[in-house]
């Protein structure tokens, strides 16, 4: 059997050397580099984790600027919804209302922000959507911080409804939603694969829960806001003023202040107080414990016909004590032009009717065969007065 061999002639062997030689002093200077730059991917992974440790989509936010001022051509504007994150928080360091829609005459719309937040500002997002015939501004908070407290002052054509729309959230109405049909065993292994990410999920939101145990999250806070809720504040304070449409406003523990020529309104909130003054048509007040005031600007017989119905529902009672340890109480106060008629039908907390109990006062009667219905009911004290008309009557 015959063996080849390798015979390294002498320049051969000097090259050979010479790599073996450098080499190890290449791989010793790279090694600091290559393990930085993992480093720091992982550091980059690390952060992309944090960003997205709430399952938030945050693409379109700005978490940058700070005041921020953009305008658009409203001139087809149907419906502007507006979102105050359910974390964000409303104190007394702000100026004035965390969400303010002012209706103009004019066509343009402007979106106008401000953070108050004493944290970290760029945590603390907008993102402003105008597309086809609606105007969405949202806000959203980074990596779960509570801490954020917004101003938003959106100006648009009074002519818009203050209302949302199926599937109120843009990406999801306005996405394609494009099905792929694939294997079954690989839908069955992505079904596992969600399910044991889901479990992670679950082991890692009861480990934020132990540490979270000192935090105190008050039920009241949050709204129950539905797709066609128009604007929902959660704590945020919400004023809107010379609107001629639609309003629909959920708040949880914020109040909200509503001054239009409004045909329909839907003021909720859970412990926020509610007034809607320039009423014309129907109202819809519900609140847990909240105070509520409501102001036409019509004479009840002259509302335009439909829903011509005032419907207020105070759920429960105010059990806070006041400065001479007195319950405050939840009260409803009406204000109707003087020479309105109305069919009074509101209940108290035994399904009685509130106009035969201590806790009512009324400058206008009971008129059983009138065409506007105020129906309801509430615990505490119910006050229906009656105002002089001025000129004009409505405001806007």
């Amino acid at each position: 059997m015959s063996i080849k061999r390798l015979i390294l002639n002498p320049i051969t062997a000097a090259i050979l050397m010479a790599v073996f030689l450098v080499l190890p002093l290449s791989i010793n200077d790279s090694n600091g580099p290559m393990v930085n730059i993992a480093e720091a991917d992982k550091d980059k992974d690390k952060d992309k984790d944090d960003d997205q440790e709430d399952n938030q989509d945050y693409r379109g936010f700005d978490f940058e600027q700070n005041p921020s001022s953009n305008t658009y051509n409203c001139s087809n504007l149907v419906k502007l919804k507006i979102t105050y994150d359910k974390d964000f928080i409303s104190t007394e360091d702000a100026t004035g209302p965390n969400v303010k829609v002012i209706g103009s005459d004019d066509t343009d719309c402007a979106v106008v922000t401000s953070k108050v937040t004493n944290g970290d500002p760029s945590k603390c997002g907008f993102k402003n959507t105008r597309l086809g015939k609606v105007l969405n501004v949202e806000t959203a908070n980074k990596n779960g911080v509570t801490d954020c407290e917004m101003m938003l002052t959106v100006t648009v054509p009074r002519t818009a409804k203050i209302f949302g729309w199926k599937n109120a959230t843009l990406g999801d109405q306005f996405d394609s939603g494009n099905i792929v049909i694939g294997d079954d065993d690989k839908d069955k292994d992505k079904d596992k694969d969600k399910d044991k990410d889901k479990d992670k999920d679950k082991d890692k939101d009861k480990d934020k829960d132990d540490d979270d145990d000192d935090v105190v999250v008050n039920p009241d806070d949050q709204a129950e806001c539905l797709d066609k809720t128009g604007i929902c504040s959660n704590k945020g304070t919400v004023t809107v003023l010379g609107m001629k449409n639609q309003v629909d406003i959920r708040s949880g523990s914020g109040a909200v202040f509503l001054k239009g020529t409004t045909p329909q309104v839907t003021l909720q909130s859970k412990s926020g107080d509610l007034t809607g003054e320039g009423l014309t048509r129907t109202g819809i007040f519900k609140t847990r414990i909240g105070n509520v005031r409501a102001k036409y600007c019509v004479k009840t017989q002259d509302v335009p016909s439909g829903n011509k119905v005032l419907n207020v529902q105070i759920l429960e009672s105010n059990t806070e004590k006041d400065e001479e340890d007195e319950p405050l109480g939840s009260s409803a106060n009406f204000l109707f032009p003087k020479g309105s008629e109305m069919k009074i039908v509101i209940k108290d907390e035994n399904r009685n009717n509130k106009r035969n109990t201590n806790d009512y006062l009324s400058d206008i009667p009971h008129t059983g065969g009138a065409s506007f219905n105020v129906i309801g009911k509430l615990k505490d004290f119910l006050v229906i007065n009656e105002y002089t008309l001025p000129d004009p009557a409505c405001p806007y």
